[in-house]
């Protein structure tokens, strides 16, 4: 693992208990299984991506839909405000393409090499058991304060300050995204997930017990960003007590998603099952000897692909 400054990070707070307490009093959890729900994600996508924060063009998405060539392998999760009925946030778990499992997730394009150099995980699992996390984007009518376009997590300091009932109101939406894509991961069988966010990112998720580990230099990505990693062990076995009992909550309403009969969903869930024969020393060569996957494909990637979650994981 990289050094970082990381050293300081505070302990778990009452964040955690106040998202156990009430999210799911005020919010829904969604698997987009139909194109309609894909296209409220989309939509989302483009208001975050392109008309707030100019990451992408406008005339390369004239329908008002920010899409990319990751997301036919992607299973995407929406959360629904209840009492207005508003996509209020969404966020997508990239898995290995099932007709191709050596085509490269975004995160190996940006910084495969130092990854490939730094991180045993990324060597030693099987493409089909890791994924990536991106595509987080959170409403603004659900933001706080402007900064809360680049954090992506609805204000999460200021929590801390509200009252009882407030903090109720004011649940990080964002939050609950991450622990919904971290435990649809699990539920789909995959051993490790990696993400491309910023520092600050990680050392708030960092101290509410989400621990992610650093696995190569930041990179200029829409501002600067690192490649990080969190693993299955980590999910089922190295939690704090008060974030257990939150990502618990979210794990049921997971599982049930999971059973949705979406065909991606399926031929992962068929894979996982099957016995792992990749030899993991195939890709520790492809690496050593100077060719990364992905370097190619990259340059005749079209616009919208590989931009990193807004502050988190990608």
């Amino acid at each position: 693992m990289i050094a970082t400054d990381f050293a300081n990070e505070s302990k778990p707070t009452g964040l955690t208990a106040q998202f156990r307490s009430g999210f799911f009093d005020y919010f829904s959890l969604e698997l987009a299984d139909r194109n309609e729900l894909l296209d409220e994600s989309f939509r989302l996508r483009y208001q975050v991506y392109v008309d707030e924060m100019h990451f992408e063009r406008a005339e390369d998405f004239p329908t008002g839909c920010e899409r990319d060539l990751f997301d036919p392998r992607a299973l995407t999760v929406l959360l629904r405000h209840n009492a207005s009925g508003l996509v209020m946030g969404c966020v997508r778990l990239i898995v290995a393409d099932p007709a191709d499992i050596a085509r490269p997730f975004p995160f190996e394009i940006v910084a495969g090499e130092q990854i490939a150099r730094r991180s045993e995980v990324f060597l030693s699992t099987p493409r089909k058991r890791i994924g990536e996390v991106s595509r987080l984007a959170v409403a603004k009518e659900f933001r706080r304060r402007k900064s809360d376009q680049e954090m992506g997590l609805y204000a999460v300091q200021e929590l801390g300050s509200f009252s009882e009932d407030s903090r109720r109101r004011n649940i990080p939406p964002a939050l609950g995204l991450v622990f919904a894509a971290a435990w649809l991961g699990v539920e789909v069988g995959l051993h490790a997930v990696f993400v491309m966010m910023e520092l600050r990112l990680a050392r708030l998720l960092r101290s509410l017990g989400l621990t992610f580990n650093q696995v190569a230099d930041p990179v200029e990505y829409h501002g600067l960003r690192a490649p990080f990693e969190i693993t299955r062990e980590s999910l089922l076995g190295e939690m704090s007590p008060p974030l257990r009992s939150a990502l618990d909550l979210v794990q049921h309403r997971v599982q049930d998603l999971a059973q949705l009969d979406i065909p991606l969903l399926k031929a992962v869930r068929q894979r996982s099952g099957k016995h792992d024969d990749e030899v993991s020393g195939d890709r520790r060569a492809r690496f050593e000897t100077g060719s990364p996957p992905g370097a190619a494909v990259w340059r005749q990637m079209p616009p919208g692909v590989g931009v990193p979650i807004t502050g988190v994981p990608s």
